[in-house]
């Protein structure tokens, strides 16, 4: 599922499951006046992938950075993988 979509007062941009062009599924989260909270987007998450896979915010090295809103975050999901996770102990 990919396109532009408003959820309550989210504004929700997926460009969906594309292998052919790129080797990840990736959806931003977006408010006018602030960032989406956890439960925001544990509820987008659950929106646009199933319980059992794991997604992922990056916080890459600060060179990386790209900030077009401050008020945007991002899921990622590489196709076919299912990220590995630290111990349960340590999350």
């Amino acid at each position: 599922m990919y396109g532009v979509f408003e959820i309550g007062d989210l504004l929700v941009i997926s460009s969906g499951s594309q292998p052919d062009v790129s080797p990840w599924e990736h959806v931003s989260v977006s408010l006018r006046d602030r960032c989406p909270t956890w439960d925001e987007m544990c509820k987008i998450k659950d929106l646009f992938w199933g319980s059992h896979e794991t997604v992922l915010q990056f916080h890459p090295t600060r060179e990386k950075y790209v900030n077009h809103n401050e008020f945007c975050l991002h899921l990622w999901k590489k196709i076919g993988e299912n990220a590995e996770l630290p111990p349960a102990n340590h999350i």
